[in-house]
C-alpha cells in the first residue's frame, strides 16, 4: 500500500517552489505510547487507551538538524476518509486535532520532496503505522503492557528488524516507555536509526488504567 501511495509523490504544481531549504537525508516516523503521555497531563477521553499513537512523519538530517516550514503554497486539506483514519491513529493529547494536524503538515509535511499533497502526507503516515503492527510485534516477542511487571529494554530494541530509537519519560522516579522512532530512507524503505536511547535496562510499559488513575489526580 505504501508503494501505491509513493506513486503520488509528484510535484503538485508546476509553479511550486520551496521557500526554505528542504534538503534532508531520511524520515523519522515517531509514535508515542498513549498511557505514558497522560501521566503528567490531563488527556481527552478519546485519546487515552492502551495503544500507540502517531506523533509525526518528519524529514531529518543525520547531522541532527531538520528542515521545517518549507513554505508550501498549497493548503491544509484532508479528505473525510483520511480524517477518520487520523482519528484512529494520529490524535493530539491536547484534544485539538485540526490544530495538531495542521502543525505537523506545515512544519514537516511541506518539506517532503518531491512535493506531495497534505492528504497524501497523512495517508502515508497512517499506512506506515498499519504496516508496522507495533503493538502486535512487541507482544509476539513477549513485550506486554502491564502495570505489574517492567519490560526489558533489549527486548523492545530487538523486536523489530531494524534499529529503532527508544525514549522513556520519568514520573515519580520511575521510567515509562514514551516514544519509539522508526527510520526510513527517502524511498520509504526501513533503515537503521542511530539507536538513541533514554531508557534504563528495565522500565514500565503501562496500561491505560494506571494513567487514568493518575490522570484523575491531576484533573482535580
Amino acid at each position: 500500500m505504501v508503494a501505491l501511495l509513493l506513486l503520488q509523490l509528484t510535484v503538485v504544481s508546476a509553479n511550486f517552489a520551496f521557500l526554505f531549504d528542504s534538503d534532508y537525508d531520511y524520515y523519522l516516523f515517531v509514535v508515542e505510547w498513549k498511557p505514558s503521555q497522560c501521566y503528567s497531563r490531563k488527556c481527552p477521553v478519546d485519546y487515552l487507551n492502551s495503544n500507540f499513537n502517531i506523533h509525526g512523519l518528519w524529514p531529518e538530517r543525520w547531522s541532527g538538524t531538520y528542515p521545517e516550514s518549507c513554505g508550501s503554497d498549497y493548503s491544509f486539506e484532508i479528505s473525510e476518509e483520511t480524517s477518520e483514519s487520523l482519528m484512529s491513529y494520529w490524535l493530539s493529547y491536547n484534544g485539538d486535532q485540526k490544530v495538531f494536524w495542521e502543525h505537523e503538515w506545515t512544519k514537516h509535511g511541506t518539506c517532503v520532496t518531491p512535493a506531495i499533497t497534505c492528504n497524501t502526507y497523512f495517508e502515508l503516515g497512517v499506512q506506515m503505522y498499519e504496516d508496522l503492527k507495533i503493538l502486535e510485534t512487541l507482544q509476539s516477542k513477549g513485550v506486554i503492557p502491564s502495570n505489574a511487571v517492567e519490560v526489558n529494554r533489549t527486548a523492545v530494541q530487538t523486536a523489530f528488524s531494524n534499529t529503532i530509537d527508544l525514549l522513556c519519560l520519568t514520573y515519580s522516579k520511575k521510567q515509562y516507555l514514551s516514544t519509539l522512532r522508526f527510520c526510513y530512507d527517502k524511498d520509504f524503505k526501513k533503515i537503521d536509526c542511530k539507536g538513541s536511547n533514554s531508557c534504563k535496562a528495565t522500565f514500565w510499559f503501562p496500561l491505560a488504567e494506571q494513567a487514568n488513575l493518575i490522570n484523575s489526580v491531576f484533573s482535580e
